[in-house]
C-alpha cells in the first residue's frame, strides 16, 4: 500500500491448479456421487487472500482518508481483474449457465459438484473479486460515509 492506495492483483493464474496448503481446499475437496468438489488455490489466494488483506488494512485506509489535506477520493482500493470472470461457473455471461452465482452455497459455486477446470476456477476468483468490491462499496464504505474509492 502506497500513498493511500491498496492494489490487489491476483497471484495465481489459470495455469496453476492445485489445492490450498492450509487445509481449506482439502476440507472442501471431497467426493459427492463420484464427483470431486474442489476449493482450490485459486480461490484461496486470489479471492480469500484479497478479502483478508482488505480486512487487515481497511482501518489504515480509513484513517488515511481522514488526514487533513487528503484529497477527496485519493484513498483507493483497486482490484486488478480481467474478462475472465465471464468463465466463472454460473456467470451471467455464460449462455449455458446463465443463472448467476452469488457464492451462497457449495452447490451454486461448483454447479452441483461438477469438476471444474482451471479456467472456470480462475474465473470464479475474478467474479468473487468483482462481487466483493461491490459489496465493500455498498455495505461498508457508503454505509459508514468513508471517503474511499473502490
Amino acid at each position: 500500500m502506497a500513498d493511500g492506495q491498496l492494489i490487489l492483483s491476483s497471484g495465481i493464474n489459470a495455469n496453476q491448479q492445485g489445492l490450498d496448503a492450509d487445509g481449506i481446499g482439502e476440507r472442501l475437496s471431497r467426493q459427492r456421487d463420484g464427483v470431486a468438489l474442489i476449493s482450490d488455490r485459486h480461490f484461496g489466494v486470489n479471492a480469500l487472500g484479497h478479502y483478508y488483506a482488505i480486512n487487515q488494512l481497511y482501518p489504515l485506509l480509513r484513517k488515511t482518508s481522514k488526514i487533513p489535506g487528503t484529497a477527496p477520493g485519493s484513498v483507493r482500493i483497486v482490484f486488478e481483474s480481467s474478462e475472465m470472470h465471464r468463465f466463472a461457473p454460473g456467470s451471467e455471461d455464460s449462455k449455458e449457465r446463465g443463472r448467476g452465482v452469488h457464492f451462497g452455497s457449495e452447490d451454486e459455486i461448483t454447479e452441483g459438484g461438477k469438476q471444474l477446470g482451471p479456467v472456470e476456477l480462475y474465473g470464479r476468483t475474478k467474479l468473487a473479486m468483482i462481487l466483493y468490491g461491490k459489496a465493500l462499496r455498498d455495505k461498508v464504505i457508503k454505509k459508514n460515509g468513508d471517503d474511499i474509492y473502490v
